[in-house]
Parts: structure tokens; sequence; C-alpha cells
């Protein structure tokens, strides 16, 4: 087996957590990531599929004073064909869009709060919805609040009122989000491996599943649907500290 060695991309400081890759329009990877040294949320364009060579990362928010922004990156290509981030503002306790003019992200960029309602905007999970537009899944910290908002267009500056999907036990972590068969949002969290279908692109509807007992402790959660659109998830069970999977035998796992 052989394989291209790692590739350091940026070493200016203590940078790289959160990070956050997709397929650019130009087919080429796109990265988003945080800076811890400088408190930034950066991003950075490679220029070929093996990413041996890049532009030089560029810092899309926290470069005033004191700020500190950037946790929980997610990254997608909208329709348009540029990308758009979703992540967390350490400093403003809000979740927050960035939004690229061009396809490398080395333009113009814009940025928008869609929630500032208490500590919000952690582990979010943003994709394009069957609409060209995006959907971000995230957790509001304080009440432990499992949250959704819809963008209205493609950089997000006009959005619907986020939404409550479920509160959630403490400690409870976001999972992932993906677009169903049906154009609709499907979500999961790892509390009880949660799973939400929802019956609408602004997900005010959806049905629940919980496929697994609540006793056991799931982490880090992710989910892809299978081409007959039934979904298959992966976690780390930290009950019995074991890789796990399972897959749904109809699109709303309720079987």
């Amino acid at each position: 087996m052989s394989f291209n060695a790692p590739i350091t991309i940026d070493n200016n400081g203590d940078v790289g957590a959160f990070t956050s890759v997709t397929i650019g329009s130009d087919s080429f990877p796109i990265i988003s990531y945080y800076d811890q040294t400088n408190g930034n949320l950066k991003i950075v364009h490679c220029e070929s599929e093996s990413c041996n060579s890049f532009h030089v990362p560029l810092a899309l928010d926290g470069t005033n004073i004191n700020s500190n922004v950037g946790w929980d990156t997610s990254i997608a290509i909208g329709f348009d064909n540029t990308p758009i981030v979703s992540y967390y503002d350490v400093t403003n306790k809000d979740l927050k869009v960035a939004k690229c003019s061009n396809q490398a992200c080395t333009g113009v960029f814009s940025r928008t709060t869609l929630d500032s309602f208490g500590d919000t905007g952690r582990f979010s999970n943003l994709s394009i919805g069957s609409d060209g537009t995006p959907i971000i899944s995230y957790l509001r910290t304080s009440g432990s609040r499992f949250k959704f908002v819809k963008c209205l267009n493609n950089s997000c500056s006009q959005f619907v009122e986020p939404i409550e999907i479920e509160s959630l036990s403490s400690g409870s972590f976001i999972g992932n989000i993906v677009i169903g068969l049906d154009s609709n949002p499907t979500l999961v969290t790892s509390r009880g491996l949660d799973f939400y279908h929802c019956t609408g692109l602004e997900c005010i509807s959806h049905t629940k599943t919980s496929l697994i007992p609540t006793s056991d402790f799931i982490n880090d959660v992710s989910i892809a649907l299978l081409s007959n659109g039934n979904p298959i998830l992966s976690f780390y069970n930290n009950t019995t500290y074991t890789v796990s999977f399972y897959s749904c035998t109809n699109s709303d796992c309720t079987e």
C-alpha cells in the first residue's frame, strides 16, 4: 500500500484544530480550520488534488484585537461554486458563517451571525440543501438545545429564524447532517444515537428514532446514505471504547 506523505499547510503558530475539508468546484481540496495562536478562523485552497501546492492561508474572521473565533468549523460548496463555512465565535458565543466570493476564497468574503441567543453555535454541521441554500445543525450550550437554521440565499445574509429541534441531556454532542433522497435534511446526535428525519426543508417538523440505549455514551457520529437512501452511521461508543456501525433498513431509521 502506498500513499502520499502528509503535507504541512500552515505552521504559523498553533494551527489546525477544528478542521473541515471539502472538494471545491475546481476539483481541488479546500480546508477550514482554527488558528489558536491568533484566535482566527482560517481557510486554505489547494492548487492540486494532492495539495502539494496551495494558496496562502487566509483569515476569514478573528483579525480584531482580543477576538477569538473559529471553533467547530464545517465547510461546504454552494450551488454558486463558492465555499461557505459555519463556525463558533468563542468571544461572543454565537453561531456564524463566512462566505467566499470566489472558488479559491482568495477575494472578498462576508460574515453573518445566524444565532446569538445565549451560548450557541457549538458543534455546527453545514450542508447545502436541495434548494441550493445552506442548512446548519448545532448546539446551544446554554440549556443544551439542539438547533437548526435554514438560510434563504447562498451567503446566509438572509435566513429563517433558528428553530429548536429538541432539548438534550447535558453532555450530548451534535453528530452530522445529510440530505435524504426525499430532498429533506436528516440529522443525528450522539444522545442515544438520536436520528431526526425532517419532513420539510426548514425542519419545522420531523420524525425521531433513538437507535441505541441512552445509557451508552456516544461520541463522534458520522452519517452517510446508501444508494437506496437508507442511512449508515459510524460512531465511538464511550461505554465499550469501540468504533461501531449502524445500518438502517429504511430512510427514517424506524426499522
